[in-house]
Protein backbone atom coordinates (compact mmCIF):
# COMPACT_ATOMS: atom_id res chain seq x y z
CA UNK A 1 0.00 0.00 0.00
CA UNK A 2 1.14 3.52 -0.78
CA UNK A 3 1.89 5.72 1.70
CA UNK A 4 -0.04 9.35 1.89
CA UNK A 5 3.47 10.91 2.57
CA UNK A 6 6.84 11.11 1.20
CA UNK A 7 8.89 7.75 2.85
CA UNK A 8 12.28 9.34 4.36
CA UNK A 9 13.17 6.65 6.51
CA UNK A 10 13.66 3.32 5.65
CA UNK A 11 15.09 0.12 8.36
CA UNK A 12 17.18 -2.10 6.01
CA UNK A 13 16.23 -4.81 8.72
CA UNK A 14 12.94 -5.28 8.31
CA UNK A 15 11.90 -2.71 5.43
CA UNK A 16 10.20 -0.22 7.21
CA UNK A 17 9.36 3.08 5.51
CA UNK A 18 8.33 6.28 7.17
CA UNK A 19 8.93 9.54 8.11
CA UNK A 20 11.37 9.50 10.99
CA UNK A 21 12.22 6.96 13.39
CA UNK A 22 11.48 6.86 17.15
CA UNK A 23 12.86 9.03 19.54
CA UNK A 24 13.77 6.67 22.24
CA UNK A 25 14.62 6.84 26.33
CA UNK A 26 18.64 6.06 27.06
CA UNK A 27 21.69 6.98 25.95
CA UNK A 28 22.30 8.49 22.84
CA UNK A 29 23.58 6.02 21.23
CA UNK A 30 19.89 4.16 21.83
CA UNK A 31 17.89 6.45 20.36
CA UNK A 32 16.50 6.29 16.60
CA UNK A 33 14.35 3.00 17.19
CA UNK A 34 12.43 1.22 14.61
CA UNK A 35 8.88 1.42 14.83
CA UNK A 36 8.45 -2.04 13.60
CA UNK A 37 11.65 -4.23 14.39
CA UNK A 38 12.88 -1.95 17.06
CA UNK A 39 16.21 -1.93 15.63
CA UNK A 40 18.46 0.66 17.20
CA UNK A 41 21.05 2.82 15.10
CA UNK A 42 23.64 0.43 15.78
CA UNK A 43 21.85 -2.92 15.35
CA UNK A 44 21.07 -1.14 11.83
CA UNK A 45 25.01 -0.46 10.98
CA UNK A 46 26.12 -4.07 12.24
CA UNK A 47 22.90 -4.98 9.56
CA UNK A 48 24.49 -3.64 6.20
CA UNK A 49 27.89 -4.65 7.11
CA UNK A 50 26.64 -8.35 7.59
CA UNK A 51 24.86 -7.90 4.34
CA UNK A 52 26.71 -6.12 2.37
CA UNK A 53 30.80 -7.17 3.54
CA UNK A 54 30.53 -10.74 5.02
CA UNK A 55 29.25 -14.04 3.39
CA UNK A 56 26.90 -14.65 5.99
CA UNK A 57 24.35 -14.26 3.33
CA UNK A 58 26.13 -15.63 0.10
CA UNK A 59 23.91 -19.29 0.68
CA UNK A 60 26.96 -20.48 2.04
CA UNK A 61 26.03 -23.65 4.64
CA UNK A 62 27.34 -21.55 8.08
CA UNK A 63 27.25 -22.87 11.59
CA UNK A 64 26.23 -19.65 13.09
CA UNK A 65 25.88 -19.01 16.80
CA UNK A 66 24.15 -15.29 17.99
CA UNK A 67 24.84 -14.88 21.52
CA UNK A 68 22.02 -11.71 22.73
CA UNK A 69 20.01 -11.93 19.17
CA UNK A 70 19.09 -8.68 17.90
CA UNK A 71 15.12 -9.51 17.61
CA UNK A 72 15.62 -7.65 13.66
CA UNK A 73 18.54 -9.15 13.00
CA UNK A 74 17.52 -12.83 14.23
CA UNK A 75 14.41 -12.62 12.05
CA UNK A 76 16.06 -12.34 9.04
CA UNK A 77 18.90 -14.73 9.80
CA UNK A 78 15.96 -17.42 10.90
CA UNK A 79 14.54 -16.69 7.41
CA UNK A 80 18.38 -17.79 5.98
CA UNK A 81 17.89 -21.05 7.87
CA UNK A 82 18.70 -23.30 5.86
CA UNK A 83 21.50 -22.65 4.48
CA UNK A 84 22.56 -21.46 7.48
CA UNK A 85 22.74 -23.80 10.65
CA UNK A 86 21.56 -20.89 12.64
CA UNK A 87 21.52 -20.75 16.59
CA UNK A 88 20.81 -18.51 19.35
CA UNK A 89 22.14 -18.14 22.65
CA UNK A 90 21.84 -16.29 26.54
CA UNK A 91 23.22 -16.74 29.51
CA UNK A 92 19.68 -17.56 31.37
CA UNK A 93 16.58 -19.57 30.11
CA UNK A 94 14.15 -17.09 30.73
CA UNK A 95 14.94 -15.30 27.00
CA UNK A 96 13.87 -18.44 25.14
CA UNK A 97 17.07 -18.78 23.15
CA UNK A 98 18.16 -21.75 21.28
CA UNK A 99 20.97 -22.79 23.91
CA UNK A 100 21.88 -21.46 27.41
CA UNK A 101 25.36 -21.01 27.33
CA UNK A 102 28.44 -19.50 30.04
CA UNK A 103 30.27 -17.66 27.47
CA UNK A 104 33.09 -18.13 30.56
CA UNK A 105 32.72 -21.82 30.05
CA UNK A 106 30.75 -22.49 26.27
CA UNK A 107 29.09 -25.87 26.64
CA UNK A 108 30.04 -26.51 23.18
CA UNK A 109 32.50 -29.01 21.53
CA UNK A 110 35.98 -27.06 19.79
CA UNK A 111 35.78 -25.61 16.21
CA UNK A 112 32.36 -26.16 15.72
CA UNK A 113 31.12 -23.17 14.87
CA UNK A 114 31.74 -20.42 11.48
CA UNK A 115 30.41 -16.99 12.50
CA UNK A 116 30.12 -15.91 16.14
CA UNK A 117 27.59 -12.71 16.60
CA UNK A 118 28.46 -11.16 20.29
CA UNK A 119 27.60 -7.73 19.92
CA UNK A 120 27.37 -5.01 23.55
CA UNK A 121 27.34 -9.04 25.55
CA UNK A 122 31.15 -9.11 27.10
CA UNK A 123 31.06 -5.88 29.16
CA UNK A 124 28.00 -7.85 31.52
CA UNK A 125 30.71 -10.63 31.97
CA UNK A 126 33.21 -11.12 35.02
CA UNK A 127 35.67 -12.97 33.02
CA UNK A 128 35.81 -11.69 29.95
CA UNK A 129 39.29 -12.97 29.14
CA UNK A 130 37.54 -16.69 29.96
CA UNK A 131 35.25 -15.35 27.80
CA UNK A 132 37.08 -14.36 24.66
CA UNK A 133 39.41 -17.84 24.81
CA UNK A 134 36.36 -20.01 24.79
CA UNK A 135 34.85 -17.57 21.75
CA UNK A 136 38.16 -18.63 19.77
CA UNK A 137 38.34 -22.00 20.62
CA UNK A 138 34.77 -23.07 19.26
CA UNK A 139 35.51 -21.34 16.03
CA UNK A 140 37.05 -23.03 13.50
CA UNK A 141 40.22 -22.12 11.65
CA UNK A 142 39.23 -19.39 9.09
CA UNK A 143 35.74 -18.28 11.54
CA UNK A 144 35.11 -15.28 12.40
CA UNK A 145 33.39 -13.05 15.15
CA UNK A 146 31.70 -9.77 15.22
CA UNK A 147 32.09 -8.39 19.07
CA UNK A 148 31.08 -4.65 19.38
CA UNK A 149 31.20 -2.71 22.77
CA UNK A 150 31.35 0.46 24.20
CA UNK A 151 34.49 1.83 23.97
CA UNK A 152 35.71 5.11 25.73
CA UNK A 153 38.93 6.25 26.82
CA UNK A 154 42.68 4.71 26.01
CA UNK A 155 42.65 1.93 28.63
CA UNK A 156 39.68 -0.95 29.89
CA UNK A 157 38.44 0.48 33.48
CA UNK A 158 37.33 -2.73 35.40
CA UNK A 159 34.66 -2.88 38.08
CA UNK A 160 36.07 -2.48 41.66
CA UNK A 161 35.24 -4.75 44.74
CA UNK A 162 32.65 -3.05 46.63
CA UNK A 163 31.36 -1.39 43.23
CA UNK A 164 26.65 -1.65 43.77
CA UNK A 165 24.67 -0.60 40.77
CA UNK A 166 24.85 3.03 41.54
CA UNK A 167 28.56 3.32 41.26
CA UNK A 168 28.79 0.81 37.49
CA UNK A 169 25.57 3.14 36.33
CA UNK A 170 28.05 6.14 37.34
CA UNK A 171 31.41 5.01 35.94
CA UNK A 172 30.26 2.94 33.16
CA UNK A 173 26.71 4.39 32.14
CA UNK A 174 24.73 0.86 32.94
CA UNK A 175 23.82 -0.48 35.75
CA UNK A 176 24.56 -4.12 34.79
CA UNK A 177 28.08 -3.50 32.95
CA UNK A 178 31.37 -4.45 35.04
CA UNK A 179 33.83 -2.68 33.00
CA UNK A 180 34.19 -0.23 30.38
CA UNK A 181 36.44 -1.15 27.07
CA UNK A 182 39.18 1.26 26.24
CA UNK A 183 41.41 1.62 22.86
CA UNK A 184 43.42 -1.75 24.48
CA UNK A 185 40.52 -3.74 23.36
CA UNK A 186 41.98 -5.26 20.44
CA UNK A 187 44.92 -6.02 22.68
CA UNK A 188 42.71 -8.55 25.06
CA UNK A 189 41.16 -10.03 22.04
CA UNK A 190 44.95 -11.01 20.49
CA UNK A 191 45.87 -12.09 23.54
CA UNK A 192 42.88 -14.77 23.54
CA UNK A 193 44.48 -16.01 19.76
CA UNK A 194 42.36 -13.63 17.47
CA UNK A 195 43.61 -11.74 14.48
CA UNK A 196 41.53 -9.18 15.40
CA UNK A 197 40.73 -5.64 13.50
CA UNK A 198 38.41 -2.66 13.61
CA UNK A 199 36.13 -2.21 10.40
CA UNK A 200 35.86 1.73 9.91
CA UNK A 201 32.28 0.79 8.23
CA UNK A 202 30.79 3.79 8.55
CA UNK A 203 33.43 5.30 5.99
CA UNK A 204 31.94 2.76 3.52
CA UNK A 205 28.56 3.81 3.84
CA UNK A 206 27.82 6.37 1.06
CA UNK A 207 26.16 9.96 2.97
CA UNK A 208 22.19 9.85 1.99
CA UNK A 209 22.20 6.21 3.29
CA UNK A 210 23.11 7.64 6.91
CA UNK A 211 20.14 9.99 6.49
CA UNK A 212 17.96 7.39 5.19
CA UNK A 213 19.08 4.18 7.68
CA UNK A 214 18.39 6.19 10.88
CA UNK A 215 22.58 6.19 11.50
CA UNK A 216 24.43 8.30 13.72
CA UNK A 217 25.06 11.56 11.54
CA UNK A 218 21.27 11.71 10.94
CA UNK A 219 20.59 11.41 14.89
CA UNK A 220 22.79 14.02 15.35
CA UNK A 221 20.69 16.65 12.79
CA UNK A 222 17.78 15.81 13.94
CA UNK A 223 17.86 15.22 17.59
CA UNK A 224 20.44 17.63 18.49
CA UNK A 225 22.87 14.80 19.71
CA UNK A 226 26.69 16.07 20.04
CA UNK A 227 28.58 12.91 17.87
CA UNK A 228 32.10 14.02 19.59
CA UNK A 229 30.27 13.13 22.62
CA UNK A 230 29.24 9.85 21.84
CA UNK A 231 31.05 7.33 24.17
CA UNK A 232 31.15 4.30 21.38
CA UNK A 233 33.01 4.42 18.35
CA UNK A 234 30.54 3.23 14.94
CA UNK A 235 32.73 0.79 14.89
CA UNK A 236 32.20 -3.27 13.55
CA UNK A 237 35.03 -5.14 15.75
CA UNK A 238 36.15 -8.42 13.64
CA UNK A 239 38.21 -11.07 14.84
CA UNK A 240 39.32 -14.16 12.90
CA UNK A 241 40.40 -17.69 14.40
Amino acid sequence: MALPFPARRCCPICGWRGLRFLRSPGTARDRGGCPRCGSRQRHRHLWLWLERETPLLSGAALDVLHVAPEPGVEARLRAAAPPLRYRTAEFGPEHGTDLVLDLQAIDLPDACLDVILCNHVLEHVPDDAAAFRELRRVLRPGGWAALQVPINGAATVEEQPGDDPAHRLERFGQADHVRIYGRDYLDRLRAAGFTAEPVLYREQIPEREWRRFGLTYDLQEEFGLDFDALREPWEVWRAVA
